[in-house]
């Protein structure tokens, strides 16, 4: 391996060989063995793991193989022996080192149950207040299954049932010897208690209101009376409000029984409540607005006693009371007045009037023959009222009460004066018209743009006013009496008119529909062959009629006219108001410059003769000026370059 040196070093295990030779060059061979250890140094640990969350009993049994005996031990933290003990959860890792210096490291995990040893509860607490029906479910979590309990007095179930109130504590041993302590409190109802404060005193004819509250037990309180009589016109609610509206007075003893819905639990206290007599008073609300014609209605006074009212109009031309129901006899107003008179227990109550208006009833006017014709008498139209026969009716035309007879158009007013109905005044126009009169109007053909104007002949009725016209869209056309001239492509409306005069009213107008279309033209393109000079080549497009607008030439379908060289398709369309055309096509041609050479006489030459240059000069394009020879046994020629190959003669082409 070209290796000459007499020692070596840095080798790797295996035989070796070297060939001496002396200064004779005499040589011997020698063999040499380099040994290694069979393995490298490596270890296997036992490990111990941690028997309860959060320990520190976890400890690591390490044996070092491989290299070469005695081994030293570096833990870190300055800890050097082999094995471990004492040791809390996580990884440690360890160097090892033999007798020649050579390394390995270890890693070796000590872990732990995830969690220590706890419980979740789910607790059932004593419905009924003194029960023993509470119940403990108990689940143990974290350290290491299975589990033992210990509930205290002997007591070692996982769960408890049958339980009275208080505070349960329980110690979970797991299968590593590990604990953990729960504690759980068992809840229960309060005593039922109803508050036996006296119930405040009650007025005849006051509202009144006491609420009994019971508290404690487990659910709602319904309340009922136990004993002794509650006071005439007062009820005990379910809910525990006595409530109403005395109507005795006195004093009432009685007994109020609350009993809870959870467990059926009850308590009875006795009460006392004084009622007192009191006023009454007259509630009598304002009375709506009638209106004459509505039906009979009931009055609806009350009084806090709860005796019957009295009634009285004070205007019986307006309406009527018997008991208490009011009829109406007429419009306008009356006092309508309440009273209660009083018995034992209540005084006579003051008394209440309110006033009732009645408001006229609604009445419609309607009027009919209102369109009459002329025939010299007078015109009258006819008014009916809602509700029939109504009286007090009267009609004005053109403010007089006189009707008209002569032909023309006359506003008409309708009222009504009453003493129980109101009504709007009805109005219309009454017309006395002539005769009718039509008109006679031919649909119109169809015209092209550049037509000759025409003549209109409709004709008319016979009040004897001459035919007229209009044309919707002068644009298109226009109307001279009865002359139409066209003036554009398109379509308008001609519409015939006759006005009326004091025999005849006006004809309805007639409308008909005149057509214009466009007229006919043609395009021609001319300039369609051009020399190239750099600028843009554009053609000439002529029309028929001459001079139109609207114009448009594209090339190649580009608006942009070329400049370079080439062939160019063109085409040239017209789009004018009044004018249509087929499109013209056609090719521009834009021809290249010619350009020339200028290439003087050879100069003849000898065979032999060293290679030469030719200087022929081109034209403007730019492009190389290239040679042939017609008699490459004379001469050949590479680019500019003639070489003589051979004597005669041959003919040189740039």
């Amino acid at each position: 391996g070209g290796i000459t040196t007499e020692d070596r070093t840095g080798l790797a295990a295996g035989t070796y060989t070297v060939i001496i030779t002396d200064a004779n060059r005499c040589t011997g061979s020698i063999n040499a063995t380099v040994n290694q250890p069979a393995s490298a140094v490596a270890a296997t640990t036992v490990v111990t793991n941690i028997a309860c969350n959060g320990g520190s009993n976890g400890s690591i049994n390490l044996t070092p193989s491989g290299g070469a005996s005695p081994y030293t031990f570096n833990w870190g933290g300055g800890i050097t022996t082999e094995d471990r003990t004492g040791l809390a959860a996580g990884t440690y890792t360890v160097t090892i080192t033999d007798a020649n210096g050579c390394t390995a490291t270890v890693s070796a995990t000590i872990a732990q149950p995830a969690s220590a040893v706890s419980a979740t509860t789910v607790v059932t607490n004593i419905a009924c207040n003194g029960g023993s029906n509470g119940a403990i479910n108990l689940t143990p979590t974290g350290g290491t299954g299975p589990y033992t309990y210990n509930w205290g007095d002997g007591i070692t179930t996982e769960d408890r049932i049958g339980l009275t109130a208080g505070t349960y504590t329980v110690t979970i041993t797991d299968v590593n010897g590990c604990t953990g302590t729960t504690s759980t409190i068992i809840r229960q109802p309060s005593a039922i208690v109803l508050a036996s404060t006296a119930p405040s005193k009650g007025t005849i004819a006051t509202a009144y209101s006491n609420t009994f509250l019971a508290t404690g037990g487990n659910g709602n309180f319904s309340y009922a009376l136990s004993a002794g009589t509650l006071p005439a016109g007062l009820t005990l609610a379910n809910d525990g409000i006595l409530s109403g509206v005395p109507t005795v007075a006195g004093t009432f003893n009685f007994s109020i029984r609350a009993t809870e819905s959870g467990c059926n639990q009850s308590v009875v206290v006795p009460f006392t409540i004084t009622i007192g007599q009191g006023a009454q008073t007259i509630t009598f609300n304002a009375l709506p607005v009638k209106v004459f014609g509505e039906v009979p209605f009931v009055l609806s006074g009350s009084s806090t006693s709860g005796m019957e009212l009295t009634y009285l109009s004070s205007n019986l031309s307006v309406a009527t009371i018997n008991g208490n129901t009011v009829t109406i006899v007429g419009a306008g107003t009356t006092s309508i007045t309440a009273s209660q008179a009083g018995n034992a227990n209540y005084s006579a109550a003051t008394p209440v009037s309110q006033t009732l208006t009645v408001g006229k009833a609604s009445a419609t006017l309607a009027m009919s023959s209102l369109s009459q014709s002329y025939d010299g008498t007078a015109k009258t139209v006819t008014v009916t009222t809602i509700p029939a026969g109504l009286s007090g009716v009267a009609v004005s035309y053109e403010g007089s009460s006189t009707a008209p007879s002569a032909a023309g158009t006359y506003a008409v007013v309708a009222s009504l004066t009453n003493a129980n109905y109101s009504a709007a005044d009805a109005t219309g126009s009454l017309v006395i018209g002539g005769k009718n009169q039509t008109i006679t109007f031919a649909a119109l053909t169809n015209k092209t743009f550049g037509d000759a104007a025409f003549t209109l002949t409709a004709t008319g009725g016979a009040s004897a006013n001459p035919v007229t016209y209009t044309s919707s869209n002068t644009a298109v056309a226009t109307v001279s009496g009865n002359t139409v001239t066209i003036v554009g492509a398109g379509t308008t409306s001609i519409t015939a008119s006759q006005a009326g005069n004091a025999n005849y009213s006006a004809a309805t107008p007639v409308s008909q529909t005149l057509t214009v279309v466009k007229a006919t033209a043609t395009l021609a393109i001319t300039g369609l062959s051009q020399s190239y000079d750099g600028t843009a080549k554009t053609v000439t497009v002529t029309t028929t009629p001459a001079g139109l607008s609207g114009v448009a030439v594209s090339y190649e379908g580009s608006s942009t006219a070329p400049s370079a060289a080439g062939t160019y398709a063109v085409v040239a369309n017209l789009t004018n108001a009044n004018y249509s055309a087929v499109d013209a096509t056609g090719s521009l041609v834009i021809g290249g410059q010619n350009q020339t050479i200028s290439f003087a006489a050879l100069a003849n030459k000898t065979f032999g003769d060293a290679a030469f240059t030719l200087t022929a000069t081109g034209g403007a394009s730019a492009n190389p000026v290239t040679y042939t020879s017609s008699n490459t046994a004379v001469a050949t020629i590479s680019g500019n370059t003639v070489t003589i190959v051979g004597a005669g003669t041959t003919s040189i082409t740039a």
